[in-house]
């Protein structure tokens, strides 16, 4: 009788639908997605981008943004800024100022005067300012114009001339070492303060670039005698013996 009625419970039971959604692929453990799943890009790592790295952005670096370096800029240089070179400003120069130039200051030329006037020009490399033109010219922006006067040494000391010229004690006649830098090329007597030969203005970089095809004749404050000075004539290099009482140009210069 029992084994009757539960064979006609197992019949009966089915057909009235009590088992008929059982899904046996429920008890499944579906587990995480795969490697290539749509949910996060089809990419192999656990964040929901498309890259092979940890962060939310779309590049393999583990930054924030989305180019190739492990900095947090756009660029793809090792800086911090957005432009291509390797400082940290704004530009695409490679000084750290936001200037087109490649000094350090705000302006746009490549360094800063320190002579700080005009009519002075900075000869590169060296403390020394020189006035942009001889004695009884004056700079009217972009050359010397007016007459160039010539004077003659006497019997004052050198160094006075041009404090008397220009009204202070800053201003003195060059040295012959001081005029052989700005020629270069001096032969060993220029080198030893005597008579000898340098490059002329005009083949002179340094003094091309400053004062130009300048052929003048300038006394120097650099005394081989007691009664001479040395003189250099900016139109040949050449460096020669002068008496006082003879006249010559002088251009003045000033320590920095």
């Amino acid at each position: 009788m029992r084994t009757s009625f539960l064979a006609l419970f197992l019949i009966v039971l089915p057909s009235c639908g009590l088992f008929s959604k059982f899904d046996p692929d429920l008890l499944k453990d579906s587990g995480p997605p795969d490697a290539g799943s749509a949910t996060d890009g089809g990419d192999t790592d656990a964040d929901g981008d498309g890259d092979t790295d940890s962060d939310g952005d779309g590049d393999n670096d583990s930054d924030g943004d989305t180019d190739t370096d492990a900095d947090s800029d756009t660029d793809s240089d090792a800086d911090t800024d957005s432009d291509t070179d390797g400082d940290v400003d704004t530009d695409v120069d490679t000084d750290a100022d936001t200037d087109a130039d490649t000094d350090s200051d705000g302006d746009t030329d490549a360094d800063a005067d320190p002579c700080g006037s005009a009519f002075q020009i900075h000869q590169p490399g060296t403390n020394l300012c020189w006035h942009r033109c001889p004695y009884y010219q004056e700079w009217n922006g972009t050359a010397c114009e007016g007459e160039v006067r010539l004077l003659s040494i006497g019997s004052n000391p050198s160094y006075t001339w041009c404090q008397q010229l220009y009204g202070s004690t800053n201003w003195r006649l060059p040295t012959l070492q001081e005029v052989a830098v700005l020629l270069d090329n001096c032969d060993d007597n220029v080198l030893n303060n005597q008579v000898g030969t340098c490059n002329s203005c005009d083949t002179s970089t340094t003094c091309s670039n400053m004062f130009g095809n300048d052929g003048n004749i300038y006394w120097t404050s650099t005394i081989p005698s007691i009664t001479t000075y040395l003189i250099v004539d900016f139109s040949t290099g050449q460096v020669t013996k002068a008496s006082t009482a003879s006249q010559h140009v002088m251009r003045c210069v000033r320590d920095i």
